[in-house]
């Protein structure tokens, strides 16, 4: 079965949160782009993940890529196999839920200038919270 992520990963550190992105970016498919603003915090509780640490995601807006960067896009560490184009609503579909709802929260933010908290504290249970549920 094919599983469609986005990139993503760990703050380092002696980074921000946007400077994971930018690196993350960078370490996954080869881009340097400027990161936006903050569009999604997503928390997550210890007792919901995977490793039994809370686990906290932000994500963040980013310009659209012109036909040479997504021709300049190299898959360099592995993490990534391949890109794809998808509108929104596709992308959303194909995404694990967990992943999908972090962007449906992007999208209205865009829309409505603000920034989306997702909090999962009254969450009972995922079935996979950093894979998603494999819709």
């Amino acid at each position: 079965m094919r599983t469609v992520h986005k990139t993503g990963g760990m703050v380092e550190a002696t980074e921000t949160p946007s400077e994971a992105a930018a690196r993350e970016i960078g370490e996954e498919v080869g881009l340097h782009v400027p990161i936006g603003r903050l569009l999604v915090v997503d928390s997550l509780p210890a007792r919901l993940t995977r490793h039994g640490r809370a686990l906290t995601a932000h994500v963040f807006d980013a310009p659209v890529l012109n036909a040479a960067q997504a021709r300049s896009l190299v898959f360099a560490d592995g993490e990534v196999r391949a890109a794809r184009w998808l509108a929104p609503k596709d992308a959303i579909a194909q995404l694990p839920t967990v992943l999908g709802n972090r962007i449906e929260a992007a999208f209205r933010a865009l829309r409505h200038g603000d920034v989306e908290v997702l909090d999962h504290t009254a969450t009972a249970s995922l079935d996979d919270p950093e894979r998603g549920d494999g819709r």
